[in-house]
This record gives C-alpha cells, structure tokens and sequence, in this order.
C-alpha cells in the first residue's frame, strides 16, 4: 500500500478544478483524537463522512414539526403557525383539551390548563384554539327555576335540576371564545392573569331573567346584577359546577355595564350572561352610551358567528338571554333570537342561559 506523503496533501485551493469525483482520488479527514489522518476516496465517501446513517429511513424527517421542533427549534414559532389550517386558526377545528392536555378528568384538564397559562407567564397562547372545548361531568342545580310561565302561583325557584352530559346535544360542553379578554379590565375585582374565557357552547338550562308573583309579573328595574337569574340561578348554578374545576377555580372579573337607564359595576363574578357587545359587536337594544363599557366582541363570535346559534337538547335555534336590560324599558332585557339576531323579551320568560366564565 502506497504511503501518503505530506507532498502529496494540497489545499482544496491547489488543486485544480475537477468536474467529478474520480475513484482514484483521495482525500483526508483529520481525526484529532486518534492523532491521524482518515482517507476518503469515491468508494468510502459514505461510510466515512456518516452519511449511510443519515439516509436512513428511520432517520429522515419528513414532516415540519419533526425538522423545526427537533432540528431546528428556533422554528418553531413558524412551525405552529404553518402547520396550522385556517379552520383550526379560525377556531373551526376545535379538539377536546383532555386529548391535548393528556389528561382524565374534567378538573385535572383545568389545573393543566391553569398551569399552562401561569408557565408561560400570559404571553402563549400557541397551544390552544378558538372552540378548543371541556365536556363537564353531568350537575345537579338545586333551588333552580321550574320552568313554568310566569303567573302568580307558579314558576318559584324550588326545584332541583340535573344537567345530564350528553356528547350527541353537547349539553355541558364549555367552548374557548376568547383569551385574557378582561386582564387588567373592570373595577376592584379585575383579573390580574392571563386567562381563557369559556363560554357553554350550548343551552344546559332555561329561566326568566326576573319573575314577581304579583302582576305586572316582570321587570327590569334591579338591573341585571340584582336579577333573580343572577342572584338565584347563576349563583346556585356555581355551586353545582364548583368541584369540576379542580384548584383551577374561575377569575373573579367586574363588568361595567348597561342598565335601562344607566350603568352598573356587577361586583366579583365567576360566571356571567354575555352582553351584546361580546355576541354581536353591538349594544343592540342597549343604551348605546353605556352598552360598551367594558365589553368587546368575543373573537370566536367574530370568526364564527354561527357560533350564536345554540342548541337546547339538541333542539336548535334557540332565544338565550344577555345581561343588559332594554334601555328606557321597565320590563324588558336583550336576548339572542332564536334566528341568530340580537333581540329583546320580558324578563319574566324562560329563555336559555348560556353563561361564560374565566380559567
């Protein structure tokens, strides 16, 4: 076997230009730790630079997620945004948050979802969707509305009722509208973390917003914080629910909102009626210089405004209540319509209840 001479190594730059690799030529790669020169030559390329190992097929890389996360993760910023459809960014394709969290029940989903949000410090949002959704375990609601027309008999808030889970009507399915759409907004109570907020995708349970047993049966004088279906229903309605979020208990927000003839701050609430500015973009039927407050529209009614369209056991098309009275109107407060339009009913009727809440 020839011996390789130090006249025989030149620099890439001696050597004159070659337009393929020939067999007989031979090149060098120093290998520090043995204290010796390897030859490369047209036959052993391969097997000396690594490459063989590298073309395997278990090694290649053939998706983006597998080449920017694993490879070249300063991508991957670039990598979730292009990996993405515009169904899934526009909150079209929601996925159930147990799958993504790799939890098994409804309240460890929301401490994994608690813990997300305070890891990352409010800034990252990337791992969930708009309509990413929680199935909530069936409830049972003591002293709720019964549900009868109003009369002056009956129609108390007595009865105890029981929302069971029912993945077919999506019953207790509580959906992402939005995030952090109160950190830092409202009165004494604001909250002060990032958070998600969730909305019932659904109609679990109806209720007047306001009943009297005396004629003219309704009002809307007490505005929406003193309503029956606030301090009754919604306040009963937390009670039932509480132990499904787990140490993840929901943010206290303060609202400022409309009242017929002015405006409220709604005091600490952990589940709360939407108001038209958060469905529609619009104070609709309320007093259009307090009907803003600190309300916005909701970004996955902004997107999917289909989303307004809830069911009632899998019955469509349904009136559900928002939480501002009618301005100038002793009786009346804003709904959703029954064909998606911002309207407006007398308190005293069951309409659905879909309320939000922040996690």
């Amino acid at each position: 076997m020839a011996v390789l001479t130090d006249a025989d190594i030149k620099r890439p730059s001696q050597r004159e230009y070659a337009t393929a690799l020939e067999d007989e030529d031979v090149f060098v790669m120093e290998d520090v730790s043995a204290q010796k020169i390897k030859p490369i030559t047209k036959p052993n390329t391969k097997e000396t630079l690594g490459i063989n190992a590298k073309e395997e097929s278990s090694n290649k890389k053939s998706t983006l997620s597998e080449n920017s996360e694993i490879y070249y993760p300063t991508q991957k910023a670039v990598n979730l945004g292009l990996n993405r459809t515009m169904a899934e960014m526009m909150g079209f394709a929601p996925r159930n948050l147990m799958d993504v969290f790799g939890t098994l029940t409804v309240p460890a989903t929301f401490e994994a979802l608690r813990d997300y949000l305070t890891a990352s410090g409010g800034c990252d949002f990337s791992l969930l969707r708009l309509g990413d959704y929680i199935d909530l375990d069936s409830f049972t609601v003591n002293n709720w509305y019964n549900g009868a027309a109003y009369d002056s008999t009956t129609g108390a808030w007595d009865t105890t009722v029981t929302v069971t889970k029912n993945l077919s009507y999506e019953n207790t399915r509580v959906e992402i509208v939005g995030f952090s759409d109160y950190r830092y907004v409202g009165n004494t109570a604001y909250p002060s973390s990032p958070h998600v907020t969730f909305q019932f995708k659904n109609i679990p349970l109806t209720a007047p917003m306001h009943k009297l047993n005396v004629s003219p049966y309704y009002q809307n004088s007490q505005g929406y914080s003193g309503s029956d279906l606030v301090t009754k229903g919604l306040a009963n309605w937390y009670t039932a629910i509480d132990s499904q979020f787990g140490t993840a208990k929901p943010r206290e927000v303060d609202r400022i909102i409309a009242t017929s003839s002015d405006y409220e701050w709604c005091g600490a609430e952990k589940l709360f009626l939407p108001t038209g500015m958060n469905i529609f973009g619009s104070p609709g039927f309320a007093r259009a210089d307090r009907g803003v407050g600190t309300q916005h529209l909701l970004p996955l009614y902004a997107l999917n405004p289909n989303s307004r369209m809830k069911k009632f056991n899998g019955s469509s098309r349904q009136y559900w209540w928002l939480a501002e009275p009618s301005a100038g109107s002793a009786s009346i407060f804003n709904t959703v319509g029954s064909g998606g339009i911002l309207d407006n009913y007398y308190s005293s009727y069951p309409r659905g209840v879909a309320p939000a809440f922040l996690i």
